[in-house]
């Protein structure tokens, strides 16, 4: 829970859904899905409280928080693989926290001129929100319900995607 307490969040020993929000995020480099890993911001060591779960496909496994005996769970974080990034807190009409604060959580540099090692000039870097390019600093890109993220690292993929399917998602 260091990174978590790294990225200014405040982990708890549940989930509270006071404030629920799902945005996606898709990273891709050279052309190529880069999978955004499941338990980000979810301390999966600990032994009560977290259950996991291989995944449907059973290439990844899903992590869910039941109670924990100590802080546990950020109020930011990934249950699965998909990409899907959860926002779950005890505080009504919560700020959204950002892009930066997730990739602090990750342990993945992100600021306006890297992506983790990839650095402008030497590397392409391009984001867009809901298919539109975003020239702003990636960090400090809000996390609403909804948005779909991506991040494009050198050769662009076939299509970038520009939505989500949220699906039962509320």
């Amino acid at each position: 829970m260091a990174l978590a307490a790294q990225a200014g969040l405040e982990p708890t020993d549940r989930e509270y859904l006071m404030t629920h929000t799902h945005s996606h995020l898709d990273v891709s480099v050279d052309g190529k899905k880069v999978v955004v890993p499941s338990g980000i911001g979810i301390d999966i060591e600990a032994a009560a409280g977290v259950q996991s779960t291989p995944s449907l496909d059973g290439t990844s496994t899903e992590y869910y928080v039941t109670i924990c005996g100590a802080p546990c769970l950020s109020p930011l974080h990934t249950h699965d693989a998909s990409g899907v990034i959860h926002t779950e807190s005890r505080n009504p009409h919560e700020n959204p926290y950002t892009l930066g604060q997730f990739f602090t959580e990750w342990g993945i540099r992100l600021d306006d001129s890297c992506v983790g090692d990839f650095c402008k000039p030497n590397a392409s870097v391009v984001l867009y929100l809901d298919g539109k390019k975003y020239d702003g600093n990636p960090a400090e890109i809000q996390l609403k319900s909804h948005i779909e993220i991506a991040i494009v690292i050198g050769k662009p993929p076939a299509v970038v995607p520009d939505h989500w399917d949220f699906g039962e998602l509320p």
